[in-house]
């Protein structure tokens, strides 16, 4: 019989495969046959061409491959001053810390604790790299997993925890002041949830696993479905789409998006599973191009692990790559000494480099080149 600690275990571990690409079917065919290569540059130089900004990363040879020339790409604090933000990667008294969101232009809200236990909320001073804390946080007894991004608007910040309650996966939310205060529970909803985000006085989310959203009003209550959206997850609010990520065969990932509010529908045209879309682009492991086919451009084969963040940045899973900006169409160079996080569902960006952590505020970024 198996006891608490590994039923805990295979929630945690299903709620996060839910979270996680799906790997192509010949990843391993693909790793024996791979050559040392930097894909992440022709990237670079398909959103070089055409209708998009030069930078001169690549070209191509008479043979239509693509030749490497050094990558030229400036350096993100050099172009985005403003976006980005050097801060120490310990807190005053030496604990780790993790970023959940952005407040706004000045401070991110950063978590506190061991594990899935959330001990504080910060308001951390990106100008001075100070944290304030918000909010004392209190975890139920027997959390198996808690938020990796809060919600943060309309002067509250929401996030949430899950915990089996008579067998069966609950998630508690939760929700404070973003100038501080004490924590409230919003709501309790079954399953847990993958995305959420604070839309004009509700808290709003999409389940795991079974997909669909759901609301609740700030004020709290009881969560209700929301019609048109059975069996889709969050793309980017008021976005949800299907099929979702963990397919058990070859799909086009949020191939099918609706709009939650007006009941608009989009779908995708020229595109052949497997591949994954955002609002606006799609990308498979040679291609990427908006949603309804135009403005494809062939790449070198590679495997891009997420749809772009906030319909427009795109962060190739290799050493070294620069930050795609589908918007404008630079590359922008990150020069990283780790491994950058990027998730599609939250606004920031980070990285450590020379000892700091480096914060980069995606929705500071502008829409135009500077």
């Amino acid at each position: 019989m198996r006891d608490d600690f590994e039923r805990h275990l295979e929630s945690g571990l299903r709620l996060l495969a839910d979270r996680a690409p799906t790997a192509p079917p010949d990843l391993m065919a693909q790793v024996r046959a791979r050559r040392p290569r930097r894909w992440w540059k022709a990237l670079a130089a398909f959103v070089t061409t055409g209708a998009l900004v030069a930078t001169g990363v690549a070209v191509t040879s008479p043979g239509g491959r693509p030749v490497e020339k050094p990558d030229p790409s400036p350096a993100i604090e050099k172009v985005f001053p403003r976006a980005v933000h050097s801060v120490p990667r310990l807190m005053p008294d030496g604990r780790m810390y993790d970023v959940v969101a952005m407040i706004d232009r000045g401070h991110a809200l950063i978590r506190t604790g061991e594990g899935d236990r959330t001990d504080g909320l910060w308001s951390l001073d990106l100008a001075t790299g100070r944290p304030t804390r918000l909010v004392e946080v209190s975890t139920p007894k027997g959390t198996v997993i808690s938020f990796w991004s809060a919600a943060v608007g309309e002067g509250r910040i929401a996030w949430w925890t899950s915990r089996r309650v008579k067998g069966k996966m609950t998630t508690t939310f939760f929700t404070a002041p973003v100038t501080g205060g004490e924590q409230r529970v919003l709501a309790e909803a079954p399953g847990s949830p993958l995305d959420l985000t604070i839309s004009d006085g509700r808290l709003v989310w999409t389940r795991g696993g079974t997909g669909g959203a759901y609301e609740v009003p700030l004020s709290g209550g009881v969560p209700k479905a929301i019609k048109g959206t059975e069996g889709m997850h969050m793309v980017q609010w008021p976005w949800v789409g299907t099929p979702a990520f963990r397919q058990q065969k070859l799909a086009i990932v949020h191939g099918e998006i609706v709009n939650a509010l007006t009941g608009e529908r989009r779908t995708t045209s020229g595109w052949t599973a497997p591949a994954q879309c955002s609002v606006t682009w799609c990308m498979s492991r040679d291609r990427i191009g908006r949603r309804d086919g135009t403005g494809a451009r062939v790449v070198p084969e590679m495997f891009l692990a997420d749809p772009p963040a906030l319909d427009r940045f795109v962060l190739p899973r290799s050493p070294g790559g620069g930050l795609i900006d589908l918007a404008t169409g630079r590359n922008i160079g990150l020069r990283a000494d780790d491994n950058p996080v990027l998730d599609y569902r939250m606004k920031v960006l980070t990285y450590e480099k020379g000892g700091r952590l480096i914060i980069v505020d995606l929705a500071a970024i502008p829409r135009v080149n500077p």
